[in-house]
C-alpha cells in the first residue's frame, strides 16, 4: 500500500491473548479429561469430545489473532498473518460494525465491537481489542462515506451510539474516551 502508514503494525494485546490461551487450555483439559475418563458412556463422550474440539478451535483462533499484524494508511488496510490481504479504501464495498456484550456491559461501556470490511474479494474481521482500533474504525468510516456505502441499520445504530455523526477524527477520540472509563 502506498501513502503515509500509521505507527507500525497493530496487534492484539498480549494480556488478552494470554487470557484466551488460558481459557482454551482449561476448556480443552476439561474436555479431554471427561472424554478419557468416561469411556463407557457414548453420549457423555460425545459431549466432552465436542467441548474439547470447541476449545481447540478457540485456541487456534487465538493463535491466528496472535500472528495477525494490521497496518493502515491513507490508501487502505493490510492484514498479515499466514497470508497477506489488502483492502484499498477506494475499493471498500462493505462496512459492518457489531456490538457484543450484555445490556449491563453496554451501560457500563463494556463489551466489544467487531468491524468487518470487504472489498468484494477480501474480508477483514477485527475487534475493538486491537491496538488503535479507534483510528482504524474512523478511517474506515471515512472511506465508507467517500464511497457512498449504504450501511445496514445495526451498523448505523452502533456508529450513532458511538457519536459517529461527528467527523472521523473526533469520533476516534470519543471512542478512546469511552474505552478509558
Amino acid at each position: 500500500m502506498t501513502g503515509a502508514e500509521n505507527k507500525g503494525p497493530l496487534r492484539y494485546p498480549k494480556g488478552a491473548l494470554l487470557l484466551d490461551y488460558g481459557r482454551a487450555a482449561l476448556g480443552l483439559a476439561i474436555g479431554l479429561v471427561g472424554l478419557l475418563s468416561l469411556t463407557g458412556a457414548p453420549v457423555i463422550m460425545l459431549i466432552f469430545g465436542g467441548i474439547a474440539v470447541l476449545f481447540l478451535l478457540f485456541g487456534l483462533r487465538t493463535l491466528g489473532r496472535q500472528l495477525l499484524s494490521v497496518a493502515w494508511s491513507e490508501a487502505g488496510v493490510t492484514l498479515d498473518d499466514w497470508r497477506r490481504r489488502e483492502i484499498a479504501w477506494n475499493d471498500l464495498a462493505s462496512l459492518r460494525l457489531r456490538y457484543f456484550g450484555t445490556r449491563r456491559e453496554h451501560k457500563q461501556g463494556g463489551g466489544f465491537l467487531e468491524l468487518t470490511l470487504t472489498d468484494g474479494a477480501t474480508k477483514a474481521r477485527l475487534d475493538s481489542a486491537l491496538e488503535s482500533f479507534e483510528g482504524l474504525l474512523g478511517r474506515a468510516v471515512t472511506a465508507a462515506r467517500q464511497n457512498g456505502l449504504d450501511l445496514d441499520a445495526t451498523t448505523r445504530e452502533n456508529l450513532e451510539g458511538l457519536g459517529l455523526g461527528e467527523p472521523a477524527p473526533a469520533f476516534a477520540g470519543r471512542l478512546a474516551e469511552q474505552r478509558g472509563r
